[in-house]
C-alpha cells in the first residue's frame, strides 16, 4: 500500500515498512511466491492508512491476540485488504464484503482448523474490515455537524461547525458518500 507492506506476527503485532526491505524480514529459506492485486483503495487518501491501521490495532496486537489458527497474518492481510478496498461499499448494510480476489488456498488450513481448534477469538473479516475503515456503528452514513465528535474511542475530531448563512461544509470525501446515497434512493 503506497510502497509500504504491512505485516502482523505475534512478535510485533501490526508493522509497517518499505516494500523494497520486504525480503530482509523473510526467514531464512524462504520467498516470495507471487504478488496478487486484491483491489483498489478509492476511499482512502494516502494520508488516512495509518488511522486504518491504528483502528485494526485493537483486534491485530502483539503477544495477545495471535493465534496460528483464528487469528493470523493471513487473516490481517484480508481484513487490511477488505477495510481499504470496501469503505465506502459498508454504507450498504446488505453488502457482506468479500474479497473475490483474496486465494482460498492462503489460509485454508488455519479456517479448516478452527472447526477443530477454537479458542473464541476467531476473526470476523467483515466486521473487523469495517472497524478498520472507521464505518462500523455508522447509521446512514450521517455527517457530524457539532463542533467536535469522538472517533468511536480513537480521539476527537474536528468537524466544521454549521453556519447558518453558509449551510454545512462538507469534505470531498463526505460529498462523494453522499452523492452514493441520494442515488441508491
Amino acid at each position: 500500500v503506497n510502497t509500504y507492506s504491512y505485516t502482523f506476527s505475534d512478535r510485533s503485532g501490526i508493522v509497517k515498512s518499505p516494500i523494497s526491505k520486504k525480503d530482509s524480514q523473510l526467514p531464512p529459506n524462504c520467498f516470495f511466491k507471487e504478488t496478487i492485486l486484491l483491489g483498489h483503495c478509492t476511499y482512502f487518501e494516502k494520508e488516512d492508512i495509518p488511522g486504518v491501521v491504528n483502528r485494526l490495532r485493537q483486534f491485530f496486537t502483539e503477544n495477545s491476540t495471535y493465534h496460528i489458527v483464528n487469528r493470523n497474518c493471513n487473516h490481517f492481510t484480508e481484513v487490511f485488504a477488505t477495510a481499504l478496498i470496501f469503505a465506502e461499499r459498508f454504507a450498504d448494510d446488505n453488502f457482506k464484503g468479500s474479497l473475490d480476489s483474496y486465494p482460498s488456498y492462503v489460509n485454508r488450513l488455519a479456517k479448516t482448523g478452527t472447526i477443530v481448534i477454537n479458542h473464541g477469538n476467531v476473526c470476523n473479516v467483515t466486521k473487523e474490515a469495517k472497524v478498520g475503515a472507521g464505518v462500523e456503528g455508522k447509521v446512514g452514513w450521517d455527517f457530524p455537524s457539532e463542533k467536535t465528535i469522538t472517533n468511536a474511542g480513537y480521539g476527537k475530531t474536528s468537524c466544521p461547525k454549521n453556519d447558518k448563512k453558509k449551510g454545512k461544509v462538507l469534505t470531498e470525501k463526505q460529498k462523494l458518500a453522499l452523492a452514493k446515497l441520494k442515488r441508491k434512493t
